[in-house]
């Protein structure tokens, strides 16, 4: 078999001699070693040592050598066998302009490091671009966010600007109310209405004043809830009980609500709901209905003058009987109340208040009087609302309102007062102008005891 022996060499310039008598199979030129591939062992181990270095390296091989020629490729073509050793010939171009293998290695480690240069230059650039779209993302949330704030002021503002538009066309309306029934009667009647419901504040103040500290820490349970409900039997009053059961309120703060929505509820039902105070049910529905159709279809002035005659006569049919029951019934429904809340079976309330309870019925007819007998131009009906109504501005006010906007009603605590003229067109149409002297107080959805 051929053997294969490698002689290393200082440079690529290297001259390769063989004695011509070396069988010589294949020469592999890699870099700096010489692959001789030959069946002659002896012939190579004695002629091995014929290289020969540059110029600047040789030495003298001795006299006795001979020197032989010099060829850089076979004498003969190269066998097939040799193909298959996987040794490629190094191009000549290769070897005089010096690209060997060890050149080949150098330029690819530059390739490498180059390509692991550029590499961590696009991760920096990919790095940079992710925080860049982070600073986009940062600025896209915060103007949705400046967007939803201006929408949300815009609406407020928009809510504000209807609210105000409002109160200039219900202070328009009031203006023009009062112009044309004359400003001293107006403001006559509107002072009367007024005092009537500070009468009832004075009237709850004054049964506040009068309960013991330890009535008035008292934390309510649902059994008190449910005592003062069997009081009155009201709808509403059992609704509000049941929206308010559920909170630690106290006496102090349940009872003042109640009291004055008993007085303003007793107030409506016996003087201002009828078509005139101390008339039975019957009678007063049916003057109701009649006066109404006539609304429809009569001029304001001649609708109102038949009202004025009509409640006139009524009137002197009235019997103190009903305004003595009105008041009784009232002062005996505050004593059960009051019974409930300070744990005291049998609690009546003291003749004082009997005595101002009776006031404040007599100036609620004094009123109701007034109003329906005197004033032609409007009609005035008194207002009250129950519990589920709709919260109306134009029409109410809110008390001991929270932070929120009030939604609806639970009770009235405050009567309001109303000014109506029916218009006729030419067309026979009828249309209904409408003033709110005074606005109904009422207790709301967002009723805050400490407000």
């Amino acid at each position: 078999m051929p053997r294969k022996v490698a002689v290393r060499i200082a440079t690529l310039r290297a001259v390769i001699s063989l004695p011509s008598g070396i069988p010589v199979s294949y020469l592999n030129l890699r870099c700096d070693t010489i692959l001789i591939i030959t069946d002659s062992d002896e012939a190579l181990s004695a002629h091995s040592h014929h290289v020969r270095r540059p110029a600047h390296a040789q030495t003298d091989p001795g006299p006795s050598e001979p020197r032989p020629s010099f060829s850089m490729q076979p004498a003969s073509p190269l066998p097939r066998r040799l193909e298959a050793h996987g040794s490629p010939r190094m191009p000549r171009s290769d070897i005089r302009s010096g690209k060997s293998p060890l050149g080949r290695k150098s330029a690819d480690q530059n390739g490498k490091q180059e390509e692991a240069n550029l590499l961590r230059q696009i991760e920096e650039v990919d790095a940079q671009i992710e925080r860049y779209k982070e600073t986009i993302n940062g600025l896209k949330e915060k103007n949705q966010s400046l967007n939803e704030g201006n929408l949300a002021l815009e609406v407020t503002w928009r809510k504000e600007l209807q609210e105000l538009d409002d109160q200039r066309q219900a202070l328009t309306a009031s203006r023009s109310f009062v112009a044309r029934e004359g400003t001293l009667d107006a403001q006559g009647l509107i002072q009367g209405f007024n005092d009537l419901n500070s009468s009832i504040g004075d009237f709850s103040y004054e049964i506040l004043r009068g309960l013991d500290q330890s009535t008035e820490a008292r934390v309510l349970e649902k059994r008190h809830y449910e005592q003062i409900d069997q009081v009155f039997h009201d709808e509403s009053l059992t609704n509000f009980l049941k929206e308010v059961s559920s909170k630690q309120l106290t006496t102090m703060d349940i009872l003042d609500p109640i009291v004055q929505w008993a007085l303003c509820s007793q107030l409506m039902h016996t003087i201002f709901r009828p078509f005139a105070p101390g008339l039975d049910m019957d009678r007063s529905i049916s003057l109701r209905n009649i006066y109404q159709s006539m609304r429809w279809n009569e001029p304001q002035e001649r609708c109102a003058r038949w009202r004025s005659i009509t409640y006139t006569h009524v009137a002197t049919m009235r019997s103190e009987k009903f305004l003595l029951a009105a008041v009784d019934q009232c002062v005996s429904d505050m004593s059960s109340v009051l019974a409930i809340l300070s744990e005291q079976p049998g609690f009546t309330l003291s003749g004082e208040f009997t005595t101002m309870t009776t006031k404040i019925f007599e100036s609620a007819i004094k009123v109701q009087d007034k109003a329906k007998t005197e004033y032609f131009t409007f009609d005035y009906d008194v207002t009250f609302a129950t519990y589920g109504d709709s919260f109306d501005s134009k029409r109410m006010d809110p008390s001991q309102a929270g932070d929120d906007k009030p939604g609806k009603v639970w009770l009235t605590v405050g009567l309001g007062l109303v000014a109506t003229k029916s218009v006729v067109t030419e067309t026979r149409s009828v249309s209904v102008e409408e003033s709110v002297p005074v606005k109904t107080l009422v207790m709301c959805d967002n009723w805050d005891p400490n407000a």
